[in-house]
């Protein structure tokens, strides 16, 4: 039987930089605003048939076959299956995407996080969404080493409209349900391309460092989620709190942009604010870049009376409306195997 994990990735309205271990270890807490959106990763796996040929196929953007775990070259498949301690029967796995990979929507860790899922379901478990996330982690910043925060994990995991509370002892987690407004806050948020995809760790570490230097400017940023969410919850109106928080991404947007000396002029800096200062004079309320780096997708929100005449202005460029999704990572069509692992 089939078994495939839907794993939804992720804006981050405000907060983003706070989250990495180093920074909120050493800094009482982090804090993140932000949602996971209607754009998936989909991994699926069944048992390999012995006439493969091979034990293991996993089909990617590339194509491994082989009869070895420590052979899989994909490195997160590689790792999950190690640490779980996988035997027995053989897999073929195949990913896929609603986006290219490196475009700041944490698609990596949305990944590790619907693999993870989709291993302990095979194996006959039904994982708590804790443990889900907590081996999210350990397998990209301590087995992989990869450098990046930990607000993508959480997302991918929980889902929804959402603030993270990070530090030493433990993680809280604050959802908004108020329909009124989620729905406005759907009906407003746009993508738009800007530049290639990046190499997401890289730019992880490039961030890193910069906090390290200017770890005020990184606290201004935590203060500031933590008010422009207290100020959304409070929001009188779903209208009212998108304001609220146009005006805190804008106030972040131009911090980030201090703290990373963006604005030096490289094509892809120029790019981005060309975008963002196009988007703005065509109505938008706000708008930032996703993620680290200097390329990807621009996260912008529109009032519905200015949608029009914003969606006019990039027709000639990828655009995609997006809403909020309120489920984390989900499995569907599975059933039990006759051998349990």
């Amino acid at each position: 039987m089939l078994i495939t994990s839907i794993t939804p990735l992720r804006v981050s309205f405000l907060g983003g930089g706070s989250d990495y271990t180093e920074f909120f270890t050493n800094n009482d807490f982090g804090f993140v605003f932000g949602t996971t959106v209607d754009l998936f990763i989909y991994t699926s796996a069944i048992r390999n048939s012995t006439l493969s040929g091979h034990k293991f196929k996993i089909s990617y953007r590339e194509l491994d076959e082989c009869n070895e775990i420590k052979d899989i070259r994909h490195p997160v498949i590689r790792a999950v299956l190690d640490s779980v301690g996988w035997e027995g029967n053989g897999l073929h796995i195949s990913t896929m995407a609603d986006v290219p990979a490196g475009t700041g929507l944490g698609s990596s860790s949305s990944f590790t996080v619907g693999f993870i899922n989709l291993i302990h379901k095979l194996r006959g478990n039904n994982a708590p969404l804790e443990e889900i996330v907590t081996q999210a982690i350990n397998i990209e910043r301590n087995v992989l080493n990869e450098s990046g925060g930990i607000q993508d994990q959480y997302h991918a995991t929980f889902g929804g409209l959402s603030s993270y509370q990070f530090s030493s002892g433990g993680t809280k987690i604050e959802t908004i349900n108020d329909d009124k407004k989620t729905n406005v806050l759907s009906n407003s948020m746009f993508l738009v391309s800007v530049g290639a995809p990046r190499n997401s760790h890289s730019e992880a570490s490039k961030w890193l460092q910069t906090s390290k230097s200017k770890k005020l400017e990184v606290e201004n940023l935590r203060s500031l989620a933590i008010q422009n969410f207290e100020e959304f919850k409070q929001a009188s109106s779903g209208e009212h709190a998108l304001t609220i928080l146009g005006e805190g991404m804008n106030e972040s947007w131009e911090i980030k942009r201090r703290l990373s000396n963006f604005g030096s002029k490289t094509t892809n800096e120029s790019m981005v604010d060309n975008v963002i200062l196009r988007g703005k004079k065509a109505g938008a309320l706000a708008g930032k870049l996703c993620g680290a780096g200097v390329s990807g997708f621009v996260l912008f929100l529109v009032d519905e009376s200015a949608q029009d005449r914003f969606q006019k202005e990039f027709k000639s460029e990828v655009i995609r409306k997006i809403r909020v999704e309120k489920s984390g990572t989900r499995l569907e069509n599975y059933s039990n195997w006759e051998k349990k692992y």
